[in-house]
């Protein structure tokens, strides 16, 4: 919380900052006309309940705004990769967070296709989905930034849109609840 009021302070902004169970928020039914969640409910233990409840707390047309992980991106590929190689890496004291094995939750396993974070919205009983992957360019090449980066800075930035738009390693999605 300490960081959110920092953030709030430094542009002059005010808001009511409260921290709770996202799988039961305390707030009342269809208390908010926006609820945003940016890399968040991927991450909870039970993904459908967390949404539900963003769903419970929004008003009738009101809109919410979320990212999940893609699982159709450049960046998943290159995890799922390093999953397989982790044991041997282990040994060698090398550690690729998110790629632990044996990891049934966290950043490689919870990620989405368009078609599966879509399903989990309209069964929260959520409407009028749009989903858009993107990312940055720091993800179109697997390699060291410094041999990355003189790489991806020569490529058209039209280019870079294009793959990011569709190999991006994030999912973001809008939905109303019906009025």
């Amino acid at each position: 919380m300490g960081t959110t009021r920092a953030r709030l302070s430094a542009f002059r902004l005010e808001a009511d900052v409260a921290v709770g169970d996202g799988e039961q928020l305390e707030f009342a039914d269809e208390s908010f006309d926006l609820v945003f969640s940016w890399g968040v409910i991927h991450h909870s233990s039970d993904m459908g309940r967390a949404l539900g409840e963003l769903a419970r707390v929004l008003r009738p047309g009101g809109r919410l705004v979320l990212m999940v992980y893609h699982r159709r991106s450049l960046f998943y590929a290159v995890y799922k990769t390093l999953q397989h190689a982790q044991p041997v890496a282990q040994r060698l004291g090398i550690h690729f967070e998110g790629a632990r094995t044996g990891d049934v939750e966290g950043l490689v396993v919870r990620h989405f296709t368009r078609d599966e974070l879509r399903r989990k919205i309209a069964a929260a009983g959520l409407t009028g989905v749009a989903i858009q992957p993107y990312g940055q360019d720091s993800e179109l090449l697997p390699l060291p930034r410094r041999i990355r980066v003189p790489i991806t800075d020569r490529l058209p930035q039209v280019l870079k849109d294009a793959v990011l738009g569709r190999l991006g390693h994030q999912l973001a999605a809008t939905a109303r609840k019906p009025a």
